[in-house]
């Protein structure tokens, strides 16, 4: 395929597309072979994602979560998000950002090396 004809700014995003592919690439082969034999070493299962309409920037998630702050009802609402779907554990999208919620302490030792936040509401009963 000839790229000399193509304007340098389609170049750059031509080269930035390959480099982002090959970093996905490398990351899966290399932490998600990490990650999924901690997951078989210590018999964890994989968080539950949270239904959104945005799959991938969470906004609907994140104005209803605006919007429980302003009325200062927001572990209320985290509360309501865990008892409706019947898990202890839910893999949430904020802004882009991939964010695992627990209420098992349990979770955050097995899941600690696994991510870099971890939120905690207080324990269901």
């Amino acid at each position: 395929m000839d790229f000399s004809h193509l304007p340098h700014l389609a170049k750059a995003a031509v080269l930035l597309t390959g480099v982002y592919v090959a970093y996905q690439l490398y990351i899966q082969l290399t932490l998600g072979r990490k990650r999924r034999a901690t997951r078989r070493e210590k018999g964890t299962l994989p968080p539950v994602a949270l239904p959104s309409r945005d799959p991938i920037l969470g906004w609907d998630k994140f104005r209803e979560n605006m919007r429980a702050i302003r009325e200062h009802r927001l572990l209320e609402t985290g509360q309501a998000r865990f008892r409706q779907m019947k898990v202890n554990t839910i893999l949430a999208v904020n802004l882009g950002r991939r964010v695992i919620i627990t209420t098992e302490p349990e979770n955050l030792k097995v899941g600690s090396d696994q991510c870099r936040t971890v939120y905690v509401t207080e324990q269901l009963t």
